[in-house]
């Protein structure tokens, strides 16, 4: 599923694209290269998942613009709606420091989509029958054996497409005296026969169903929001995601302005008057974040490449890793902490094709056409300065002139990069400032 090369070479020449993967790798194999090797063996199973988030992740507080809205922005302007480009990183050693991680473009489209080739493989190695951990799920040691050349070299992505094989009907599991065993079905035969577009229609069909029916079994109070029909709507149209989180909260007995008010201060105590109850249907809630992004933004977004999530806070790796190897002991918790539901999504140029059948949904994370690609790379330049720029050196340089940078606004109001405010200044965007709070709570 490699890119044609001169999609490759275009891509090769927008500093903007090369910057922002670099960013992440750079960041990565720094501090890779200060922990120990167990340590680094950890991240290197997580390392995937890690880039997906860094990958639909805001560059800036200020603006929706992803590295994922700059690849797929400047492959559509050149290409047009044709086909879609992922940047899918590789670890081509076991320690991930050093030269030990790269990167590839996939090309995808719904006649050529690598997780449908990802599948037709998973099938053939099952006619063999595959150990399972969970019905769908493989062991680990079948996983290792088969992750190789896959799309995705990543345990959730396995287990995903075993979850959908399994829900297309495609594969069946077997209790048997050394455990469970997935077999290729009977009906695998009519998919493969199957043109490469309806291949890929049935398992977005499949994933639907698995996202409604997962939802639905981990949240019955709620099970009525999570059907089919309404996945399926909420693909379609992403200003729904808000009306279906109200109504989650609505039936799980939620008090909706008290949960803003938790999201924004991060103050349980708030409910302690609400007794166990509440706090459980809360807990729940935020339970629901982490399953979104396990069933319906990752699934749909970097796998299938419908939607293009995002998530509003500039991505963070040190302290990323730093709260993964906080749970090195536990790999089950440690990898659940790789995911949080994203605050919204637009529909791809493929989701547009497939989902809303060539209509054009307003593009929430547009970037407007005279934004070329040098635009872009300062962006990409500036989403460091954000995390690494020191409090404590702005209130020592900055001093009288934080006004005059501001014009009299407050800092969250002024929209310049902090790269950017010249001699009169620096100004502490709002996310540095979060940053810090959030480790001074993490130290408490």
């Amino acid at each position: 599923m490699e890119c044609p090369e001169k999609v490759r070479e275009f891509l090769g020449r927008q500093k903007s694209v090369t910057a922002a993967v670099a960013n992440f790798i750079e960041q990565f194999q720094e501090l890779a290269g200060e922990i120990e090797p167990p340590e680094r063996e950890a991240l290197a199973h997580c390392v995937q998942q890690m880039f997906r988030k860094y990958y639909y992740s805001v560059l800036d507080p200020d603006a929706l613009i992803t590295p994922a809205g700059i690849v797929n922005t400047l492959c559509e302007r050149e290409f047009g709606r044709g086909f879609m480009v992922v940047p899918v990183l590789r670890v081509t050693r076991q320690d991930p420091s050093d030269e030990g991680l790269d990167y590839h473009l996939v090309r995808v489209q719904a006649d050529h989509h690598p997780l449908v080739e990802d599948l037709k493989s998973l099938l053939e190695s099952a006619t063999r029958g595959l150990a399972m951990e969970h019905p769908g799920i493989l062991l680990p040691r079948e996983q290792d054996k088969l992750k190789a050349g896959f799309f995705l070299e990543d345990r959730h992505y396995l287990n995903t497409l075993g979850l959908i094989a399994l829900e297309a009907g495609l594969l069946e599991c077997e209790e048997t005296p050394f455990g469970i065993t997935g077999k290729t079905a009977p009906g695998a035969a009519e998919f493969l026969d199957l043109d490469a577009t309806e291949q890929f229609g049935r398992l977005v069909d499949a994933a639907i169903r698995l996202c409604s029916k997962t939802l639905a079994q981990a949240f019955p109070e709620a099970a009525l929001e999570f059907t089919v029909a309404k996945i399926k709507g909420l693909l379609k149209h992403p200003g729904r995601l808000e009306g279906l989180l109200e109504a989650v909260l609505r039936r799980m007995g939620v008090d909706q302005q008290q949960f803003d008010e938790l999201m924004l201060t991060g103050d349980l105590e708030q409910y302690s008057q609400a007794g166990e109850d509440g706090l459980e249907n809360l807990t729940k809630f935020l339970w629901l974040q982490v399953y979104l992004d396990l069933y319906f933004f990752t699934p749909f977004g970097y796998y299938l490449q419908l939607i293009q999530p995002v998530y509003p806070e500039v991505y963070d790796l040190e302290l990323e890793v730093d709260d993964l190897l906080a749970e090195l002991d536990d790999f089950k918790t440690m990898r659940s902490k790789l995911f949080a539901a994203a605050a919204e999504y637009d529909l791809t140029v493929l989701g547009e094709d497939w989902l809303a059948r060539g209509e054009k949904p307003r593009r929430e994370q547009a970037i407007p056409a005279d934004v070329a690609d040098e635009d872009l790379l300062q962006v990409v330049l500036a989403s460091r300065d954000y995390l690494d720029f020191d409090a404590e050196e702005f209130d020592a340089d900055a001093g009288d002139d934080e006004e005059d940078c501001c014009e009299g606004e407050e800092h969250e109001a002024c929209h310049a990069p902090a790269a950017d405010c010249g001699e009169n200044g620096q100004v502490i965007d709002f996310l540095s400032e979060r940053k810090r709070r959030r480790k001074e709570s993490a130290g408490r």
